[in-house]
């Protein structure tokens, strides 16, 4: 019997200034190595654009939505899921700049 992989759920809210925010949800491996990657590519792609580096718009999936980043004034990161990962929640929250609860 193999062994099944727990997936949590990461949320990335996009804080716009109209005071709207939209929630983009993605399934992430519990596995700290896989999780670690995923998220490195997140914090990449959230800091250039936020840094409006070529091209200075931002896509998301889930739902799919090209932002203007010029609408953008930050983004809230959250994890639903196993225990063990909270620290990346921090981890990106720290190296990122990224709107903290």
């Amino acid at each position: 019997m193999s062994e099944q992989k727990e997936t949590m759920r990461a949320l990335y809210t996009v804080l716009l200034t109209d005071g709207r925010e939209i929630c983009h949800g993605y399934n992430v491996s519990s596995d700290y190595e896989e999780a670690c990657k995923f998220i490195d590519g997140m914090t990449k792609t959230l800091s250039d654009a936020l840094m409006k580096r070529n091209p200075p718009t931002l896509f998301l999936h889930n739902p799919s939505i090209l932002y203007n980043v010029d609408n953008v004034i930050g983004v809230r990161v959250d994890f639903i899921g196993p225990k063990k990962l909270e620290e990346l929640t921090k981890r990106l929250n720290e190296r990122a700049g990224f709107v903290k609860d």
